[in-house]
């Protein structure tokens, strides 16, 4: 608003005014509603500032005059895939000098969410043109990536030193507005004492967002006697916190293998008969040995009879 005449001293008064009867006095008062606006610029940082993140939301309550409510509205703000920062559309036209509350109602997933900022619509610019305030807010994301280890232990380990053993691996999240929801869920080969990092379709290392719940389960133990995954459930699961480096989870499944079987005993060779004066054994039954002898026996004594009757013809 503006006066004319204007009060040198005061600008929101008049200045003296003359009247006289042949003068007649006037006042030129100018209503102006100068105005600017309002933008939020949201920016995210952390370890898992790369995963997608967002929707962010904010509520904005704008003053003025004695007026609580004299502008409020919901903003959502949206970063593009893979960027660290984005704006709103500007907010205008609000009346100069309007004091503005913007709160984050929701911080799409970030460690924390920023305190409200409040900021004043700043006055046209020395060529008449309306400014913008920018409320900024930073959000920080912690993240985590996840290996998994195989422990062979007993007194037969060393048995199973080329086995292969097939894990189940889980990662979920809770509270997402859509309920709980998988983030990864996949089988994993592993021999004994590897430790291998679990990675994605394109081989790269998963990145796990904060309160994200990994767990695993053995489906091919290998023969194992025991099996122990140290996180096998959601409840009982390694979860990511917030920190300001890239945490490294790790699920451990150990197989336990009892000592093999004792080999049994060579049998041990037959001894040969002790001698008893009896025949030998030919293979044939004793009756056909004895038979035999006596043949030969026979044989034997006609043959000297024979001899002895050619050497009686023959003197």
């Amino acid at each position: 608003m503006t006066y004319l005449p204007a009060d040198p001293d005061d600008p929101v008064q008049s200045g003296q005014l003359t009247v006289t009867q042949e003068i007649p006095g006037a006042v030129a008062i100018t209503d102006e509603y100068r105005a600017g606006g309002l933008q939020i610029a949201k920016m995210v940082t952390g370890p898992g500032q790369s995963i997608e993140t967002g929707p962010f939301t904010f509520s904005v309550a704008c003053s003025f005059n004695g007026t609580a409510d004299a502008y409020t509205g919901s903003v959502i703000v949206q970063p593009e895939a893979g960027a660290t920062s984005a704006t709103s559309p500007v907010i205008q036209p609000l009346p100069v000098g309007a004091v503005c509350v913007v709160t984050e109602t929701d911080s799409g997933g970030a460690d924390t969410t920023p305190a409200p900022v409040t900021v004043t619509i700043p006055d046209v610019g020395s060529e008449g043109t309306s400014q913008v305030v920018v409320a900024g807010f930073v959000n920080t994301f912690s993240a985590a990536t996840l290996q998994i280890s195989k422990v062979i232990d007993g007194e037969g380990a060393n048995l199973a030193a080329d086995k292969e053993f097939t894990v189940q691996v889980s990662c979920q999240l809770a509270d997402t507005g859509a309920g709980t929801v998988t983030l990864f869920d996949a089988a994993m080969t592993i021999m004994g004492g590897q430790t291998l990092p679990v990675v994605d379709a394109t081989g790269t290392a998963v990145l796990l967002p904060l309160g994200a719940h990994c767990f695993g389960t053995e489906t091919d133990s290998g023969g194992a006697d025991a099996v122990q995954v140290d996180f096998d459930s959601y409840q009982n699961a390694a979860v990511v916190v917030p920190g300001a480096l890239t945490q490294e989870l790790t699920i451990t499944v150990t197989n336990t293998f009892g000592a093999p079987p004792p080999a049994p005993e060579p049998e041990a060779p037959l001894s040969p008969p002790a001698h008893s004066g009896e025949l030998p054994n030919t293979g044939a039954p004793v009756d056909t040995q004895l038979t035999v002898a006596a043949l030969s026996l026979a044989v034997g004594v006609i043959l000297v009879a024979i001899g002895r009757r050619r050497s009686r013809r023959n003197p």
